[in-house]
């Protein structure tokens, strides 16, 4: 969903960064967002423009609010935040994989 977005993954890394790992396991993790004016303002970003995507995110189960919008945290489902994770361990994997081709298996270990 954010990755089409200008500074998509960014959106992403924010909302994944916030997040505390204790509570990785909820189905309904929080963050740290709680405006969405701050967070478009953090990454530069229209605040119409992220409110829209993270309207579209809500409607799919991905993203909601503890409380009411604006006025109590963000939380990120527990699917989306191992999508995530799964991205980011493939994208390490593929990064291991060219440096180990590039300079032999046991390099920079």
């Amino acid at each position: 969903m954010f990755t089409w977005l200008n500074n998509g993954g960014v959106v992403m890394d924010w909302l994944i960064s916030s997040v505390d790992p204790d509570h990785a396991g909820l189905d309904r993790i929080p963050t740290g967002i709680v405006s969405i004016g701050d967070f478009a303002r953090w990454l530069k970003l229209s605040r119409t423009h992220l409110a829209r995507k993270l309207r579209d995110a809500e409607n799919l189960g991905s993203v909601g609010w503890l409380g009411q919008r604006g006025n109590s945290v963000m939380w990120v489902s527990r699917d989306f935040h191992q999508e995530y994770i799964t991205a980011q361990a493939v994208k390490l994997a593929i990064m291991d994989t060219a440096f180990a081709d590039a300079f032999g298996p046991t390099a920079g270990r």
